[in-house]
């Protein structure tokens, strides 16, 4: 993971500047914007699990990376499908609210976690090579992951 560091420390500040904004806005507990600061939350609590694990230990945290990869794609592809953060939170079913988020913050918040979403990705691949070198995807329990 040490040459990834600086990709994953992206992360980071994305969370931090994203949570920076709700903090300050009146969006409800329910506005999907939280869900993309829970998913980064995620990263970031695996990515420390990750960093002070032991080898023999990182196999849950890593399909958790994995999971949450799939997810992040899932979202990523539905920001780069429509035209605007509004139409983007009018996807999300069960949210009917105003916020105070301005279309540059969503551009931000939106475009952020993109972002955010391929440097998972690249935690995810830098640690893969070294989980299959080890053996613990030779287990008939990773099997779907190979």
């Amino acid at each position: 993971m040490k040459g990834v560091e600086d990709k994953i420390s992206e992360v980071y500040k994305y969370t931090k500047k994203l949570k920076a904004i709700l903090a300050i806005s009146n969006a409800s507990g329910r506005h999907p914007y939280r869900r993309l600061a829970a998913l980064c939350d995620s990263f970031c609590s695996i990515h420390t699990v990750l960093k002070n694990g032991k080898e023999s230990s990182i196999a849950f945290p890593f399909q958790q990376l994995d999971t949450l990869c799939q997810i992040s794609i899932l979202l990523s592809t539905s920001i780069s499908n429509v035209w605007s953060a509004d139409e983007w939170i009018r996807l999300h079913k069960g949210y009917e609210g105003d916020t105070t988020l301005t279309e540059n913050d969503a551009q931000i918040i939106l475009e952020g976690f993109c972002n955010a979403s391929l440097e998972f990705q690249v935690l995810r691949n830098a640690l893969y090579p070294k989980l299959t070198e080890t053996g613990i995807f030779g287990r008939p329990d990773y099997q779907f992951i190979v």
